[in-house]
């Protein structure tokens, strides 16, 4: 045997020596059997067609199980890449190098490997007898063969997920030992109150497995995405990561009141993009958004940090500047593109209000932090809308020096009338349902209501507010007659 070719078996030997001991220290898989008899299989043909003098067969084998292989790792550098950083081009990557491999893999291990088998059981015999260590060889190559067909039958089902529309993913990435009757570290429902409330040790039987708590719902960078796919939005800015900060511009353009409304410049704070997602769903679905729509113009900021959502940061984007301490300089891309939209605003009309949405990790409930008495008469329209708000809590804060580069205090000093931060808890009880969590539907309802306390800023401050009660529709929680007993002159449509 050539010495570069002894050179090349002893590599490959050696390769697959490696990978045997590497799946006995990982996290086992569904298929760690059919690994591992693949392994020491592929172990036995190399060392059987070295000494027995089955060169060619050998190394025709080692050649054709590897091509496709290459494929399979890059499908799945991109298929991680794109759940680290939650961007949907690297998914679309790894889709099409996985459609890449299971045709090369098609090709090389079940047709040409196939063949090999083949010719080494039945041609070869028409060349020479097959001894022991022929007929050895033989077995051990049907044997690869058999797990080639098995795991061509798990590509079949990841391209049927593919023909779904569903991302390529890794079907054997769950445990062997998985119990479907496990039961998880926490229950969360959002549809009955109260919160199931477990105490004691969080523990998982898989605890190979990374495992996260959530203060509250996720609503990720992604999620946004979709909910905006079917609008047109603008980019306020391109991130450090080659994202986009999308905008919305809805409502009457032309309309002298300018209204903007801000969420997520604290990664961290998910209640915030609920509560956002109560003011989207409002004004582009709901019939009774038109009177906002029609009065004012909306300028709509859903998520300022995405590269922070992204990344999992708490309060910080990836260049670790707090965005809301930074809205007066250039430190960031994303505020240095909001405050140049802001400017562009104030050239339209009168900037009316600024609502700056955050969550908060201490205190109970909704409530609202202002610069000083300025925004009371929203604070106070707000509360008429909800009973959600603690109107009580407001946090009237006089304006200090260090405060400069927080959002409604630069939107104060850029002309808006009203400006407003709106905190919601991240976890707390709140006293105003009794005691119980805050639902999904909850903080949408905030979000709702804002836009409505928004709206009756335009109204003279003396003039009974008007609340819009549909006939069967709950939603409001607004009981006509209570209504009428507050002051508030009631309409109901027909």
């Amino acid at each position: 045997m050539r010495s570069d070719l002894r050179c090349f078996y002893i590599l490959y030997a050696a390769r697959y020596i490696q990978a045997a001991v590497t799946v006995l220290l990982e996290p086992k898989r569904k298929d760690f059997l059919e690994m591992m008899v693949h392994h020491i299989v592929t172990i036995g043909v190399v060392y059987v067609s070295y000494f027995c003098g089955w060169n060619r067969v050998g190394v025709v084998v080692m050649v054709l199980l590897d091509p496709a292989d290459v494929p399979l790792h890059l499908a799945k550098l991109c298929k991680y890449t794109s759940e680290a950083l939650e961007m949907n081009i690297w998914q679309f990557f790894a889709d099409r190098l996985f459609e890449f491999f299971a045709v090369l893999f098609f090709v090389t291990r079940l047709v040409m490997f196939g063949y090999v088998c083949w010719s080494a059981h039945i041609e070869s015999e028409q060349y020479f007898h097959l001894d022991y260590a022929a007929k050895l060889c033989v077995l051990l190559l049907y044997l690869l063969m058999v797990l080639q067909l098995y795991w061509f039958g798990l590509i079949l089902k990841v391209a049927m997920k593919l023909l779904r529309g569903q991302g390529a993913e890794d079907i054997r990435s769950d445990d062997e030992d998985e119990d479907p009757k496990l039961p998880m570290i926490y229950t969360v429902s959002q549809k009955k109150r109260p919160l199931n409330q477990q105490t004691g040790t969080a523990c998982n039987a898989r605890c190979q497995d990374e495992c996260f708590l959530a203060y509250s719902e996720p609503y990720t960078f992604t999620d946004l995405l979709y909910d905006l796919a079917p609008w047109p939005w603008e980019s306020l800015a391109v991130t450090m990561m080659g994202n986009q900060v999308p905008a919305l511009r809805l409502g009457n353009q032309l309309s002298t009141q300018r209204v903007c409304i801000v969420a997520r410049a604290h990664p961290g704070e998910t209640c915030a993009s609920w509560v956002m997602r109560g003011v989207m769903d409002f004004l582009l679905s709901d019939p009774e958004a038109q009177a906002c729509l029609e009065q004012l113009a909306w300028l709509i900021v859903p998520m300022l940090n995405p590269d922070g959502v992204a990344a999992g940061r708490t309060r910080t984007n990836l260049e670790s500047v707090d965005l809301n301490r930074h809205h007066h300089d250039d430190a960031a891309a994303e505020t240095k593109g909001l405050r140049a939209a802001l400017q562009a605003e104030s050239q339209r009309g009168e900037l009316l209000a600024f609502i700056d949405i955050h969550s908060h990790s201490k205190r109970r409930g909704i409530f609202a932090i202002a610069n000083g008495n300025d925004a009371d008469r929203l604070v106070s329209l707000l509360a008429n809308r909800t009973p959600l708000l603690d109107l009580q809590g407001t946090n009237r804060t006089e304006t200090r020096p260090q405060d400069v580069g927080v959002g409604r205090v630069a939107a104060a000093a850029q002309g808006y009338k009203y400006s407003l931060t709106i905190e919601s808890s991240l976890c707390a009880r709140h006293l105003a349902i009794g005691g119980e969590h805050l639902l999904l539907q909850d903080l949408a309802s905030v979000g709702r209501a804002i836009c409505f306390a928004v709206t009756d800023l335009l109204y003279p401050e003396n003039e009974p507010v008007e609340v819009i009660c549909a006939k069967g529709d709950d939603d409001l929680d607004e009981d006509a007659d209570a209504a009428e007993d507050e002051g508030f002159r009631v309409f109901t449509p027909e």
